[in-house]
C-alpha cells in the first residue's frame, strides 16, 4: 500500500459493513479502528499494481495529497485549469498534465509556469499519451476525462492505460466506476458474510 499517513487497510471488512483498519504505521502503528465502508475509496491491487476509483473531486485531490511520493514521476490526464496539479507537484517536481482544450491549458500554464503541460486528447489520440510515457517513464497516473463521463468510455481508457503504461498507482475519477466498484464489493462481502455462516460439512 502507499499511504504514507497513519497505516493501512490490512483486514476485509466485517458483515456490518465496518471495516477493520490495522495501522501499521506512525505513532499509532498496531491500532486497530473500525471505518464504515461506505467512507472508503475502493483500491484494486492488480500484479503488483493499484488502482484506486475516486467519485468526487474532493477524493480526487485528497488522493493526490496521499498517495503520491517524492520520488514519483506523475503523468496528469485531464488536468483542466490545473487544481489537481497544483497538489501534485506539490507532493513531486516531476509532473506532466494534458488536456484537450488549448485555452483550459493556456490558463493552467499561466498559473503554474514551471509545470509541463501538453494538449493531448487521450481518448482520441492514445497513442500519443503511450509515446509521451515512454519519455516520462511515470509511476503515477492520475486520470480525470469528466467525472460524470459514462463509465464504458472511461472503462476503454483504463484498460489502455493498465495495459501499456504499467505504472505503480493509477487513480481515476468517474462516479460510475466508482458505483459499480461499491456494488462488486458488496456482493463480495454479502457471499463471504454467507460463507462464514454455512455450517461446515460433517
Amino acid at each position: 500500500a502507499r499511504q504514507k499517513a497513519d497505516g493501512q487497510i490490512t483486514a476485509d471488512a466485517t458483515c456490518s459493513g465496518r471495516a477493520a483498519l490495522r495501522l501499521t504505521e506512525g505513532s499509532r502503528a498496531g491500532e486497530v479502528i473500525h471505518a464504515s465502508v461506505a467512507q472508503l475509496s475502493p483500491v484494486i491491487a492488480r500484479r503488483g499494481r493499484a488502482l484506486l476509483l475516486c467519485a468526487e473531486t474532493t477524493d480526487f485531490r485528497a488522493a493526490a495529497k496521499s498517495q503520491i511520493h517524492n520520488a514519483d514521476v506523475v503523468l496528469e490526464i485531464g488536468c483542466s485549469f490545473g487544481d489537481a496539479t497544483e497538489i501534485i507537484a506539490s507532493r513531486s517536481p516531476r509532473v506532466c498534465a494534458l488536456d484537450v482544450s488549448r485555452s483550459v491549458l493556456f490558463r493552467a500554464k499561466s498559473r503554474l509556469p514551471a509545470i509541463r503541460f501538453e494538449m493531448i486528447d487521450a481518448l482520441a489520440h492514445f497513442s500519443r499519451v503511450v509515446r509521451l510515457a515512454a519519455e516520462l517513464r511515470p509511476s503515477v497516473v492520475f486520470c480525470d476525462v469528466g467525472g460524470n463521463r459514462d463509465g464504458a468510455t472511461v472503462t476503454l481508457l483504463l484498460a489502455r492505460m493498465q495495459s501499456e503504461l504499467k505504472v505503480e498507482l493509477t487513480v481515476v475519477k468517474n462516479r460510475a466506476l466508482h458505483r459499480a466498484a461499491l456494488r462488486h464489493a458488496a456482493r463480495r462481502r454479502d457471499r463471504e458474510c454467507m460463507q462464514k455462516q454455512l455450517p461446515l460439512e460433517a
